[in-house]
């Protein structure tokens, strides 16, 4: 594995989790860090954050398309 940076993830006031990063996630987040104006820990966490929102999001719009088909598929054989 090419570990160029690690990076601590605070998670909780007690809990926290070593990230690895490659060369090119390391240049990646040190150009994010540097546009929001953060550490590359906070930066990591605000990155981690948001992909996990939108990770739930997409769950529940395929919940919900999923609940949806099903309805399809029960009209489409009641009628």
């Amino acid at each position: 594995m090419n570990i160029e940076k690690v990076v601590l993830l605070h998670w909780g006031k007690e809990d926290v989790e070593p990230v690895f990063l490659s060369k090119k996630n390391a240049q990646i987040l040190a150009r994010i860090s540097g546009e929001l104006n953060l550490s590359p820990e906070d930066t990591l966490g605000v990155l981690l954050y948001k992909e996990l929102e939108n990770v739930s999001k997409n769950a529940r719009e395929s919940e919900k398309e999923k609940g949806n088909k099903e309805e399809n598929l029960r009209r489409v054989f009641f009628e």
